[in-house]
């Protein structure tokens, strides 16, 4: 009903009268929406609100009848009870029938040709095999190539092998994997997907669109979205305008690269879980255990350049020996928003710093900062990190009484059933939260098949696997630039965030050299290629008041940010140190330094934190959080050290807490030089040292 939400949020009221299935103004409301609209875009959205309660007249009649017949099919019910006991009760059989077969298999060597034949077909229906045999040339008497006894790997299985021996460098081999790729992806398809979307973690509610080559475009409203079909953009007359927004897929590659030993290495692996009493291997060819280990890690990296990506076009003429890094591909979510803030598309809220001990009241502050509409009516999801989730529930649990397990994420934040928690892992290390519609975020492909058509190749004592595909994730709505004072702001946009760095600062862009001695930036902070070789003179691109550039030690030779006319520096810089320059942007997009480093930036040797429970990760963590006694400690095994620390200024208070930390007394860690040391025994992190 969002022309009824429109209405209601342009006339300020809760809801809009309804009189016979029709919207009813009255004439102080009919007055009030032709100043903000003008007579005929009033009249239009009028008209379009009372199409939708027309609508829902449909709908209820439709209703009526599909419960008129419901009643009428109820005395069926009794039939399909009785067939749904016959069907339990052959389940049982079957049952039975499966534990007799588990006997046959292992006297399957010895038995008539005619029994090996039964146990294959049983093999095939029930789908159990305790010890691997061949029928008809092909594993468990299974169809396809990929089952054929004469390949490597199923003889070896076939003769119980335990370790790999097949020699990955021969090209009759190279050749063997890539036709079985190939029979494996025309044969099941849809099992193809299941295995790449099983490596692929992002939330499932978010809506995946196929067939996007290039781009898709959506638009937004001022006060509610819309689809504008043909046209890019349009502006009528008053104060709704429509504006596209693109979202875009761009080509990715797989480049993998495994020597002769891990080839021999997975297919080990594979052989001794093949080789398993009692498990279900046939499942499992060589073939699809090899493509999810090529799968695994490009699916993780699919999943967090579509979160953390920013978008750098690689140069064609870079050496293949020097790949592009893979958060590079595209933009992802973050970008999207990072660039909407810029171009005043939606308005961020200023909450403060997120602690815990505010967490409970900075989830609420900033629902209660939401459109009143919006926050009471809407299916929202509230994107955060899962220690931020973490530390509303245990903050909730503090101030309201319940359970205090440490495990699983709340549903939702209290008193707001409509609103669902989304834990990103990729937000982790940040404060950055993020709330829209359930539906407002989408992922793009152009064909879901193709990522998976891998081909193989061999160099010298090397195995290359190749595959091309389309990937991208888009914002359908996001907002609308207002005027400052514009009451309607926070409602002409469809996207909420804190106002905090959206990026950790330890994350660059790459930046290549075009020889013009013009560096485009597509971020704010911003490391040139390791194969920049001309001084810079200006800088474009729009990434915000604020830009650092960090040089690199590896240059071949001394490259600089030069002093003059567009470059406001004390002097030049010279990249090669490895330091940081930072600048601040001009209002006539000129660039000012504000302050340099002359050596690189340490990676510190430690994890920090700013929270009252701990996650253990590292060996060593320093607390930046505000002055508290720590809570809990996640994680760990037998035997893991660790030692805290606070840092310049913050006080991190140690007390004994029952199954979880015993210190000798209460320690307090209020300056850098002190430090508590533990290790994990029987479940509980015990002091060792302290200084």
């Amino acid at each position: 009903m969002k022309f009824l939400k429109m209405l209601a949020a342009l006339l300020s009221i809760k809801e809009v009268a309804q009189k016979e299935n029709k919207v009813e103004l009255s004439n102080e409301q009919s007055t009030k929406l032709t100043e903000l609209l003008g007579d005929e875009q009033a009249q239009l959205l009028i008209e379009q609100a009372n199409a939708e309660l027309a609508k829902v007249k449909s709908v209820k009649e439709e209703l009526s009848e599909v419960k008129s017949k419901l009643e009428q099919s109820s005395e069926d019910i009794k039939a399909k009870e009785d067939k749904l006991g016959a069907l339990t009760t052959k389940v049982d059989q079957l049952l039975e029938e499966n534990k007799d077969l588990k006997a046959k298999v292992e006297k399957l060597s010895g038995e008539p040709e005619d029994v090996v034949k039964e146990v294959v077909k049983q093999v095939k229906e029930i789908g159990v095999a305790e010890k691997v045999f061949e029928q008809g040339g092909q594993l468990f008497g299974l169809q396809g190539k990929f089952w054929e006894a004469s390949s490597p790997w199923n003889a070896k299985a076939l003769a119980g092998a335990k370790g790999s021996t097949t020699d990955f460098k021969s090209s009759v081999v190279i050749q063997r994997m890539n036709d079985e790729f190939l029979d494996y992806v025309r044969t099941y398809p849809e099992k193809i997907e299941s295995l790449f979307n099983s490596y692929f973690n992002l939330p499932e509610h978010w809506p995946r669109v196929t067939g996007v080559m290039d781009r898709l475009m959506s638009a937004t409203i001022s006060v509610a979205n819309v689809t504008q079909p043909r046209k890019a953009r349009w502006a009528p007359k008053g104060d709704i305008v429509f504006k596209a927004e693109e979202m875009f897929v761009r080509p990715t590659q797989i480049d993998l690269q495994f020597n002769y030993w891990e080839m021999q290495k997975i297919e080990t692996n594979w052989l001794n879980g093949f080789n398993k009493v009692g498990n279900q291997a046939y499942k499992m060819p060589f073939i699809v255990f090899l493509l999810g280990e090529f799968l695994k890690k490009a699916r993780q990296e699919d999943a967090d350049v579509l979160i953390r990506g920013v978008w750098v076009p690689t140069p064609e003429e870079r050496e293949k020996d020097k790949p592009g890094h893979y958060l590079h591909r595209n933009d992802g979510l973050l970008k999207l928003i990072f660039d909407a803030r810029l171009a005043n598309k939606y308005r961020p809220f200023n909450l403060g710093r997120w602690t815990f001990a505010n967490a409970l009241d900075y989830v609420d502050s900033f629902i209660k900062q939401l459109p009143e509409n919006v926050r009471s009516t809407e299916q929202l999801q509230m994107l955060m990190s899962p220690s931020k989730i973490l530390d509303y529930k245990r903050r909730v649990e503090q101030v309201y009484g319940g359970n205090t397990d440490y495990k699983g994420y709340p549903e939702t934040p209290k008193d707001y059933p409509n609103i669902k928690f989304v834990p990103l892992q990729w937000l982790e290390g940040s404060d950055v939260i993020t709330v829209t519609t359930m539906d407002n975020i989408k992922v793009f492909e152009y064909k879901p098949e193709e990522k998976s058509l891998f081909t193989i190749e061999k160099f010298l004592r090397d195995i290359y696997a190749f595959a091309d595909y389309r990937i991208g994730i888009g914002i359908n709505h996001i907002g609308l630039a207002t005027v400052p004072g514009d009451k309607l702001a926070l409602a002409k946009q469809m996207i909420w965030t804190n106002n905090t760095p959206l990026f950790n600062s330890d994350f660059f862009a790459t930046c290549y050299d075009n020889k013009t001695g013009i560096l485009e930036v597509r971020h704010n902070r911003v490391k040139p290629d390791i194969d920049f070789t001309t001084d810079i003179v200006e800088i474009t691109g729009n990434v915000g008041d604020i830009l650092v550039i960090r040089g690199d030690i590896s240059f071949a030779s001394e490259v600089k940010v030069k002093r003059g006319a567009k470059l406001d520096l004390t002097k030049d810089f010279n990249l090669k140190t490895g330091g940081d320059l930072t600048l601040i942007k001009k209002a006539d997009g000129t660039y000012k330094e504000v302050s340099r480093t002359t050596s690189p930036a340490l990676e510190p040797t430690y994890k920090s934190f700013d929270t009252l429970s701990l996650d253990y990760k590292a060996d060593e963590y320093v607390y930046k959080g505000e002055n508290g006694t720590l809570e809990a400690i996640t994680g760990g095994e037998e035997g893991n050290r660790l030692r805290i620390q606070a840092a310049e200024g913050k006080t991190l208070t140690i007390d004994t807490v029952n199954g979880n930390i015993k210190v000798d007394s209460q320690v307090v860690l209020d300056a850098p030089s002190k430090f508590l040391d533990l290790v994990f025994v029987n479940n509980v992190w015990v002091e060792i040292n302290k200084g």
